[in-house]
C-alpha cells in the first residue's frame, strides 16, 4: 500500500544532522506536481537550508513522522562464489541504490536454500 503524502514542509536527514525544510516545489520529468508518493524520484526546490548540506543519500520526511532509524537490521544475503568464509564480525559494504556503508556481519542466523528460501542449517558458525 503506498502512502501518498503532500509535501509543503518536511525534514532532511543526515546520519547526525535533523534539518527542518520547506519545499517550494515539486518536478518530475520537468513537470510540476502538488505531492509525492513515497519511492518517486522527484526533483525537490527547497528553501531554509544550504545547498552544500543536501547530498546522495539524505532523506527528506514528514517532520510529524519522520523515519526511524537504525544500528542493526535482519537481512537476507546471496553469496555469489566467495571463497573465504562468511562468520561473526565479517565485514560488508552495504549498498542501497546510490548509497553504500560499510557494516559488520554481527550474527549468523541461518542458512537458506538459495532458490526456496528453506532453513537449511540454524546458527551456523
Amino acid at each position: 500500500m503506498a502512502e501518498w503524502v503532500v509535501i509543503n514542509t518536511a525534514i532532511l536527514w543526515q546520519l547526525a544532522d535533523l534539518t527542518s525544510i520547506c519545499t517550494a516545489g515539486i518536478t518530475l520529468h520537468n513537470e510540476a506536481l502538488d505531492w509525492a508518493a513515497a519511492g518517486d524520484h522527484v526533483s525537490l526546490t527547497v528553501t531554509g537550508m544550504d545547498i552544500i548540506k543536501i547530498n546522495v543519500g539524505c532523506v527528506f520526511c514528514d517532520p510529524k513522522d519522520p523515519i526511524r532509524v537504525c544500528t542493526r537490521f535482519r537481512a537476507r544475503i546471496l553469496l555469489f562464489n566467495i571463497e573465504v568464509p562468511v562468520t561473526q564480525g565479517f565485514p560488508v559494504l552495504l549498498h542501497y541504490q546510490t548509497v553504500s556503508e560499510p557494516a559488520t556481519i554481527r550474527k549468523l542466523i541461518s542458512v537458506l536454500h538459495k532458490s526456496s528460501g528453506e532453513v537449511l542449517k540454524k546458527k551456523p558458525k
